[in-house]
């Protein structure tokens, strides 16, 4: 049986949809205006974080490519200065620690940037120390020496005012500062 007339005008009317306006006055500017600025800032980041362009894929292969040199294998130091001293243009003899032998010389990129890398063997881990010319009129560098440790190797950083230098190894923290300190004139 049908409802009475009067009801079905009521139910109707509750089950009603609000009008569009009277929704935004109900819920009010604040929150939507809200959202639409969160939206606006995570546009803004998204479109404005620097993606990988082509070019400088192009760029840092050329520079690699560049940087690929003949590698020096073998303990002699008098080949490694005259292999860096060939490359740079500049003194970079070997550091030659107790114990160690170096392995291979070589020229490398790090950072975009031309380093010299010689690598040693040093009871029974590996070690390399790496060269960078500073610039005359680059970006100022710390002459503060760091420790850090990176995927399981520890990093030790410093320079002498020629050269940012590092030395990367598997030894324990302490055992690489140490001959830091011993053997690559390092400031304690």
């Amino acid at each position: 049986m049908p409802a009475p007339a009067e009801l079905r005008a009521r139910v109707i009317d509750a089950l009603a949809v609000q009008p569009v306006v009277g929704r935004w006055r109900r819920i009010g500017w604040a929150p939507w205006l809200a959202a639409a600025a969160s939206i606006a800032a995570i546009s803004l980041a998204v479109f404005r974080s620097p993606a990988p362009s082509v070019d400088a894929a192009y760029a840092q292969d050329f520079m690699s490519r560049a940087a690929e040199t003949r590698v020096v294998d073998g303990p002699d130091p008098g080949a490694v200065a005259a292999f860096f001293m060939a490359e740079f243009g500049t003194d970079m003899p070997a550091v030659m620690p107790e114990r160690s032998e170096i392995t291979r010389a070589m020229v490398c990129l790090v950072d975009g940037r031309r380093a010299a890398m010689v690598e040693y063997a040093l009871s029974g881990h590996t070690l390399a120390h790496y060269r960078i010319p500073i610039e005359p009129r680059g970006p100022a560098t710390s002459n503060r020496a760091t420790l850090a440790e990176e995927d399981g190797l520890c990093v030790f950083r410093w320079n002498d005012g020629r050269f940012e230098q590092a030395l990367v190894s598997d030894m324990p923290p302490e055992e690489l500062q140490a001959l830091a300190q011993l053997h690559f004139a390092v400031a304690r």
